[in-house]
């Protein structure tokens, strides 16, 4: 695992605005670091290279309440369908049908009704709600992580914390490095290089901590993924004439490199976890934002650059008052294992 420190302050609360303006550290193939912001990066592309992206959607997830008398936060992990879930969160320990009362974002009072159906440990359960999925979901709000204002969503974070290409699936976990990428800047891109989409969507495995992936059963873990034949075939086709595959976020990493390992043929599931010691098969490059201590995602940025050039990259961003995690500023690093 790898920790740093940093100031409270430099956790992003908003994103950019304009999105490409936030700051983009560049790590060169030397090593050597350069600041810049995302509005550059057509200049680091050439026709050559194809970028790839998520195209994943984010949806209403969490919900806040109380039960009884007591707070309540549940985490809508995966919808089995029937107003069946699998949910996060602290449940009543000698009590299987439970009322949650709540207020959504329009201020508009709601109570949910649910039976536990199965108790998981590690804070799972199985539920059924006796409302509609529709009703559930239209009572949830945007999943922010919980170092963004305490993770109390509001109606602006609807948007933010979506991509502006965003279509597929149901995530609960936003491709942060992605929301640097705006309509106009992705026009810019596409005229110096190819760009393409696969689908990977999050669930825990993308914002637990390592500790706690460890000691999770990986049924619970495993992700959704989609690379469809065509963008595979692209990439191969990249790889070929030379240009390089470059990832936008550890999730798209973790697609292809999935894909690559035999995990799916088109589309499937994947616990795949990537670290300093993996060896990237397909991935030449990525786009990814700064991540929290001792996460899956800095592990993952650790297989590009090593555990001590990534220490140096955290440090410079750090003294640089570089602005950290889901809303925050973002670097470019190569596969630089490949340099050498």
């Amino acid at each position: 695992m790898f920790s740093y420190h940093y100031p409270e302050d430099l956790v992003a609360e908003r994103p950019a605005s304009p999105p490409e303006s936030a700051r983009l550290l560049i790590i060169a193939n030397d090593g050597d670091l350069q600041d810049l912001s995302f509005g550059n990066a057509p200049s680091i592309l050439n026709q050559n290279d194809l970028l790839i992206l998520n195209d994943t959607k984010v949806v209403g997830a969490r919900l806040l309440g109380t039960i009884g008398s007591k707070p309540a936060e549940i985490l809508l992990v995966r919808d089995y369908g029937d107003g069946s879930y699998l949910v996060m969160g602290k449940l009543p320990k000698n009590q299987d049908t439970c009322s949650l009362q709540g207020v959504n974002l329009q201020n508009e009072p709601f109570e949910l009704k649910f039976s536990i159906i199965s108790r998981h440990g590690h804070g799972l359960f199985e539920v059924k709600f006796s409302d509609s999925a529709s009703e559930v979901n239209g009572k949830a709000i945007m999943p922010i992580p919980p170092y963004i204002r305490g993770g109390k969503s509001d109606t602006l974070d609807v948007e933010a914390y979506n991509t502006c290409f965003a279509s597929q699936g149901r995530s609960i976990a936003a491709p942060t490095a992605s929301l640097h990428f705006s309509p106009g800047l992705l026009e810019q891109i596409a005229e110096v290089a190819k760009v393409r989409y696969v689908s990977l969507h999050l669930g825990m495995l993308s914002f637990l901590t390592l500790e706690r992936v460890r000691d999770m059963p990986k049924i619970f873990l495993e992700e959704e993924c989609v690379v469809p034949r065509d963008v595979w075939a692209t990439v191969q086709e990249t790889k070929q004439a030379g240009g390089r595959v470059i990832a936008v976020g550890t999730t798209v990493v973790r697609a292809l490199e999935s894909k690559a390992a035999g995990y799916f043929e088109e589309r499937g599931m994947t616990d795949l976890l990537i670290s300093e010691d993996s060896e990237l098969k397909v991935v030449d490059a990525m786009f990814t934002n700064f991540h929290q201590p001792n996460s899956s995602h800095l592990n993952l940025v650790a297989a590009f650059c090593g555990r001590e050039k990534l220490r140096t990259i955290y440090e410079h961003a750090v003294a640089a008052r570089y602005r950290l995690f889901s809303y925050g500023d973002g670097m470019f690093v190569p596969n630089l294992a490949n340099q050498a």
